[in-house]
């Protein structure tokens, strides 16, 4: 036994059983089909014209001459070709018929079983010949065929609804020959090609969507802080890991965008990365308090990257929230530096940094511990204070 493949650049490559020169295919780039018979093998020409090799003790290997061939089956021994008027050629061993089609102009397939033959014809139906000692060359009757493949001694259909029909050995109750389930096909109606082997057979299902990618979409501060000492801006970087890609693409294409809150027209600027083939993406808010801008509405916006494998096209999304924080002296050292951005970005991770807290914390130093506390706290995690101001001696101290 031995296997053929057709490349994308027009050459063939063959595998398997060599003991009659089948799996040695002759070179050249201008294929366009090919057919493995038991032991011999063959190859349509761009020009329509047909080569064979291997095994050719019944002629199988010895096609007819012209350039009006559109397509190629090999069987056991024999083989048989379709012609460009819809008409069947066929050659090689004959003992059951199996090289001698049926006449007629008004097929669109052809395939070669063990010592059996197939053809679909332009009305959707199938007609067989040749051996039929199980059955395997009486097809079922219908005209919604789209496909046929013929195996040793076993038949397959392919349905306009996408199922796939078998008969001859291998089906349930068939006696007198090893029973692999070969002309057992699995339910469904995905299916959008077939083959048949000696004792088995393959379907290619359609996928209609590629299993999804799974990202995670990390940044290395959550807010971006504008308002230090001779500082304008501050830089965020985001970064897309792919967790889990179920089609193992080699390499991804990223697309990055920005969702702005609603009376927000300014959006942040680029500085590095963000392109379709970086895994990253830098960028800055525009200047402090400029109207328009993040910073002057105190929202938070979202980042968003679509993740396309460029092998195979499968995608996924991941997106998180971040903002602009204007700061404050929030710890009350007379300046606003790094040190009171540690703070307020510890207080919106956690709640709490070091020795400071905001759980139960009477920030404005009023003696209760009630609604306006809390609103300074949530001012402090958008990274504005307001109308009320930390002060000695402030718990917060």
């Amino acid at each position: 036994m031995h296997g053929l493949a057709l490349k994308s650049d027009g050459s063939v490559v063959g595998w398997g059983n060599n003991s009659y020169g089948q799996a040695t295919p002759p070179s050249g780039e201008d294929y366009v089909a090919v057919a493995a018979g038991y032991g011999h093998s063959l190859a349509l020409k761009s020009d329509g014209s047909i080569v064979g090799w291997g095994n050719n003790n019944y002629g199988e290997a010895t096609p007819p001459v012209g350039t009006d061939y559109v397509a190629v089956a090999a069987g056991g021994y024999h083989s048989l070709a379709l012609k460009s008027d819809g008409s069947i050629v066929g050659w090689g061993d004959n003992d059951h018929g199996q090289a001698t089609p049926p006449a007629g102009t008004d097929y669109v397939a052809v395939a070669g079983g063990g010592s059996h033959s197939l053809a679909l014809k332009s009305d959707g139906s199938v007609v067989g010949w040749g051996r039929n000692n199980h059955g395997q060359a009486t097809p079922p009757a219908g005209e919604d065929y789209v496909a046929v493949a013929a195996g040793g001694s076993h038949s397959l259909a392919l349905k306009s609804d996408g199922s796939i029909v078998g008969w001859g050995a291998g089906t349930p109750g068939m006696s007198g020959h090893p029973h692999y389930g070969q002309a057992t096909p699995p339910s469904g109606n995905d299916f959008v090609a077939i083959a048949a082997g000696e004792r088995h057979s393959l379907a290619i299902k359609e996928v209609n969507e590629s299993p999804a990618l799974s990202t995670d979409l990390n940044m290395d501060e959550l807010w971006m802080y504008q308002s230090i000492a001779g500082q304008s801006n501050s830089d965020l970087t985001a970064g897309v890991s792919i967790t889990d890609d179920p089609m193992g693409n080699m390499t991804y294409s990223y697309a990055w965008e920005i969702l702005l809150p609603g009376d927000v027209t300014l959006a942040p600027v680029t500085v590095d990365g963000g392109g379709a083939g970086d895994a990253y993406w830098t960028f800055a808010a525009r200047g402090c308090d400029e109207p328009g801008g993040l910073s002057d509405s105190g929202q938070t916006f979202t980042v968003r990257v679509t993740v396309t494998g460029d092998d195979y096209g499968n995608t996924g999304q991941a997106e998180a929230e971040f903002g602009i924080a204007l700061l404050g002296d929030i710890n009350n050292d007379g300046v606003v530096n790094v040190a009171d951005r540690s703070i307020a970005n510890a207080f919106w991770r956690t709640g709490s940094a070091g020795p400071y807290t905001l759980r139960d914390c009477d920030l404005n130093c009023d003696g209760a511990v009630n609604v306006a506390d809390r609103s300074i706290a949530n001012a402090i995690w958008r990274g504005i204070l307001g109308q009320n101001l930390v002060s000695s001696p402030c718990p917060l101290r």
